[in-house]
Order: structure tokens, then sequence, then C-alpha cells
């Protein structure tokens, strides 16, 4: 090998080791300095996502105290129509302006459509629901892409006295 470096021109030599050089560069940046770049974006993505969820999870740390005392406190029953109780509740519970319909069945029972609705604000307001007598006997939820939000549509019953 080394004959045949030397049985080459000076130019020829110098444009050789001037192209091996091109081709290490080349590999570092392929096999060495993408992937690590790519790594980087993709973490700092994750961490951002992380961070999202850590001020999530501290917000609703936060409302739990909330929670348990508003739950604690709640009426057993509350009078008046079905709609009436079941609007009532969704405003305590500041789902109100997610309902897109809600549609009376029977007189004790009742359809109701969400959009976007924070899926903890849902349970909330269902939790208050249920401990008004009012129990929730069907309910399908599809995920939105925003977080934490999904789609409701649900049907609500308040059995005979």
């Amino acid at each position: 090998m080394k004959d045949w470096l030397d049985s080459l021109a000076p130019r020829e030599r110098m444009a050789l080791l001037a192209g091996v050089g091109l081709l290490l560069l080349l590999l570092i940046y392929v096999a060495v300095w993408r992937p690590l770049a790519a790594d980087v974006v993709r973490l700092r993505h994750a961490t951002a996502e992380q961070v999202e969820s850590l001020g999530w999870m501290r917000s609703a740390a936060m409302e739990v105290p909330a929670l348990k005392r508003g739950v604690a406190k709640a009426p057993a029953a509350l009078g008046g129509s079905l709609l009436a109780v079941v609007d009532r509740a969704a405003t305590q519970a500041q789902v109100k302006d997610r309902i897109r319909r809600i549609q009376p069945d029977t007189s004790q029972m009742v359809r109701v459509d969400l959009e976007a609705v924070d899926f903890n604000r849902l349970i909330a307001w269902l939790g208050t629901l249920q401990q008004q007598g009012i129990n929730t006997t069907s309910l399908s939820l599809s995920r939105v892409e925003t977080t934490h939000q999904v789609d409701a549509r649900l049907t609500l019953e308040r059995p005979a006295k």
C-alpha cells in the first residue's frame, strides 16, 4: 500500500488524502453527530411534555383538597327537574360551556353530548351528579388531541322516587 501511495504524483497524493479526510468527516457526521442531534431534539420535546404534565399534576394536586371538601358538603339530592339539576351541576363543575346538546328522553332520563371537555372536570361533574342521586347509565368517551380533554356522550337517569 505504501509503495502504491509513493508511486502517485504529489498532486494525486494530496487529492487522495483530501478525499479520505472528507470521507472520514462524512462518516463522523452520519454515524455520530446526526444521531446525537436527533436525540437532543427528541429529549427536548420529551422534557417539554414532562414539564407540561408536571404543571398539570401540580395544579390538579392543589384542586384535590377543594374537591374533597366540595364532595363532603354536597347535598344528597337537589330538587327540581332533572334538566335543571344537570344544568346547575354542570355550571358548578365548569363544564356547561362544553355541553353541545342536552336532550330529555323521559322525565327521568337525559342524553348529554360534550365536546373537548376536561376529563377531570367531567369526572368531578359526574361524581356530583351521583351524589345527587343521578346515575350515569351509558358513557362513551373519545380522546381529543388536546391534552386531558375528551368528547363525551352520556345518558343520565334519576331513578323514580
